[in-house]
């Protein structure tokens, strides 16, 4: 594995290992968990935050059209596939 160097405040540092201790974990352990999780931000159309964002849209909005609950997979494959699911 590369390594790299970085360079932090003092304050950034302190702060860091402060959170590695709370944690009980390593600064390399929680310098390396952030580099993942921005790099799943960043690169895949399913991160987490995409995630995050679809789930709290759901239940937010209402239709009259019952069937749409009922019938969801096959709107659903039309809408992606266009296939019908029944």
């Amino acid at each position: 594995m590369p390594k790299i160097e970085i360079r932090l405040s003092e304050a950034k540092s302190r702060r860091l290992r402060e959170l590695a201790a709370e944690q009980s974990k390593s600064v390399e352990e929680l310098i390396l968990e952030a580099v993942a999780r921005l790099l799943q931000r960043s690169g895949s159309p399913y991160s987490e935050e995409r995630k995050r964002r679809a789930l709290s849209a759901a239940g937010r909005f209402r239709s009259d059209d019952h069937a749409i609950a009922r019938d969801h997979d096959h709107h659903l494959g039309h809408a992606y596939e266009g296939i019908d699911n029944d």
